[in-house]
């Protein structure tokens, strides 16, 4: 089992690495913000997953890109959900 999460972790670490080069690629990107938040949040990066998704949101709003707009509720939701923050996931439904 440790073996699955070890490798489980190398793969996010690897992949964080690819969309973080995304993101200084294109600022309005929202989506390569939301990937990077969830792998922040796979790795136990929490602050930096908080502040990806939040940025992700900001971009997705600014631009109206309600597409973006669903995929990033609902990684904020499952976020929420596995820092134990209810509270927000109660937030966002409210918006």
């Amino acid at each position: 089992k440790s073996m699955k999460l070890l490798h489980k972790k190398n793969i996010c670490e690897n992949f964080n690495v690819g969309t973080g080069r995304s993101v200084t690629i294109d600022k309005l990107f929202c989506d390569a913000y939301a990937a990077l938040g969830m792998t922040q949040n796979l790795i136990g990066d929490f602050q930096n997953a908080e502040e990806s998704l939040d940025t992700a949101l900001e971009i997705a709003e600014e631009t109206e890109n309600l597409n973006a707009l669903m995929v990033i509720y609902n990684y904020m939701g499952i976020f929420y959900k596995d820092t134990r923050k209810n509270y927000k996931s109660w937030e966002l439904i409210e918006v």
